[in-house]
């Protein structure tokens, strides 16, 4: 989003600065290839990343200016490309088939790394591979769960370098895994482990257990934002829930402290037992979490809620109807897709591939 609130909206074959307020588009960039179709784009290092899936070939990265719509660069990335986000000064592609982070130089897309990372947990309810939840970025180090699963490392995003390393114990491929501001947290059989970064290093410079009764699944999920970890589970019946801890790094010391559980009754919605959280966005007053439930002739119905950075829960929006998932890109399966802000969840609705405006 820029300041003056337009949007970056990939769209099939282009990607297009749109205005909510009146449904304007500007298109930016077209994929031009002999087959594509733009799936993602994410606005970092002054530029526009977007990433092409290919079915004949490799899926394609490039980057864009965004003042005039040119190409700067362009990069074939092997497997799936499931995700695209800033690392210090790199691009960071983790991809699936196979499972694995690319790190790209910003400037002009040459490769400065490739891992292998530990395969996405497979879904038995929905039977489908779910997102990468085992790769976190902060502070320009890049951590991640190798392909076995039994190890931790943390990489330089600028060198590649690998400087540290721990063994770790996966739940059915599952170690939900998320990092922001010095702070990386992942959940671990004995309770969530929240560590304080070495800025210089990259290594933990403090470690603390906060030894709570975690329901790890395949749907558990972490977000790190400013001092506090929100842990999302989801218990019997799929009903979900979220802690919150609160991270005091004060004193040369790291304490844990769980400010608030939002619990099922809160986190309740008058539908069956097949309704569960399928999408979350970190915004400035928290965590941004979407529910949806499928319902009689493929329809789906969705409601979005905020719980704040702090010790209060409040609703911040409520919406029913078609809902973009985090699982699909915009313009490709849903009928609307969703932003995180600091008011709620922004809703643009889109019809037949297009963009139509705001709800």
């Amino acid at each position: 989003a820029r300041e003056d609130g337009q949007l970056l909206v990939p769209d099939r074959m282009t990607i297009s600065w749109i205005d909510p307020q009146t449904a304007s588009h500007d298109q930016l960039w077209a994929w031009t290839g002999d087959s594509g179709v733009v799936e993602r784009v994410r606005v970092m290092h002054g530029q526009a990343v977007v990433g092409v899936r290919r079915i004949r070939d490799a899926d394609r990265l490039v980057a864009v200016d965004l003042e005039d719509g040119r190409a700067r660069w362009g990069r074939d990335v092997e497997g799936r490309i499931e995700t695209v986000r800033p690392a210090g000064s790199a691009v960071l592609a983790v991809t699936r088939e196979p499972a694995a982070l690319h790190l790209l130089d910003a400037r002009d897309g040459r490769v400065r790394v490739s891992c292998d990372v530990l395969e996405s947990a497979w879904d038995p309810f929905r039977r489908v591979r779910l997102p990468h939840r085992t790769v976190a970025v902060t502070n320009g180090w890049v951590w991640y769960v190798d392909r076995e699963g039994s190890e931790l490392r943390a990489i330089n995003s600028t060198s590649g370098e690998m400087v540290w390393s721990e063994p770790v114990v996966t739940l059915n491929e599952v170690l939900p895994l998320a990092a922001a501001g010095g702070i990386v947290a992942f959940a671990e059989m004995d309770g969530l482990r929240v560590m304080d970064i070495d800025p210089l290093t990259g290594e933990p410079a403090h470690s603390m257990l906060w030894a709570g009764d975690l329901a790890i699944t395949s749907d558990t999920r972490l977000w790190v934002s400013r001092n506090h970890v929100f842990v999302l589970e989801h218990g019997r019946r799929r009903k979900a829930q979220v802690r919150v801890i609160r991270v005091d790094r004060s004193g040369g010391r790291l304490r844990l402290s769980e400010v608030r559980t939002v619990g099922r009754r809160e986190l309740s919605w008058p539908l069956g037992s097949d309704h569960f959280v399928d999408g979350a966005r970190l915004s400035p007053k928290g965590l941004v979490l979407t529910g949806s439930s499928s319902g009689g002739a493929g329809t789906r119905t969705a409601t979005a809620w905020t719980a704040s950075s702090g010790r209060r829960f409040a609703w911040s929006d409520r919406r029913s109807g078609a809902l973009e998932t985090l699982r699909h890109p915009p313009g490709r399966y849903g009928r609307s897709a969703h932003w995180a802000t600091d008011r709620g969840l922004t809703f643009v609705p889109l019809r037949g591939g297009g963009i139509t405006g705001r709800r």
